[in-house]
């Protein structure tokens, strides 16, 4: 899997950054899930405060990947908790967060029980 944006790198509170998330098998291809299964942490180091972050899949327009769209979000994840059931299938989504306060932020990605 591939994880890759400029919100992995570097953050300024108070504005909305991102990253997308590309889940791929042993072989190199896109490896879809229940998007009730993913789950992502955003946490400051300082005191383990959590953001909640918004998690979109992309939708495939050609069955490629090289065309997408980005999908309505269809949910808001804040640890493992959801806020909604789902039970559609994607292999790559688009997460966007905003820090409140400066700091250094971990972030936590994982698929079931697998860390990505």
């Amino acid at each position: 899997s591939i994880v890759n944006g400029s919100g992995i790198n570097a953050s300024v509170a108070g504005e909305s950054l991102g990253f997308s998330i590309y889940l791929k098998d042993a072989y190199g291809y896109p490896s879809s899930i229940l998007v009730n299964r993913l789950q992502v942490r955003i946490m400051l180091e300082t005191d383990s405060s959590s953001i909640l972050p918004t998690i979109q899949p992309r939708e495939s327009l050609n069955g490629t990947g090289s065309n997408y769209r980005t999908a309505t979000p269809l949910y808001k994840r804040h640890g493992r908790r959801a806020l909604g059931s789902l039970v559609t299938q994607a292999s790559t989504f688009d997460v966007t967060y905003t820090p409140k306060r400066s700091g250094i932020y971990q972030i936590l990605i994982s698929s079931g029980n697998i860390v990505l």
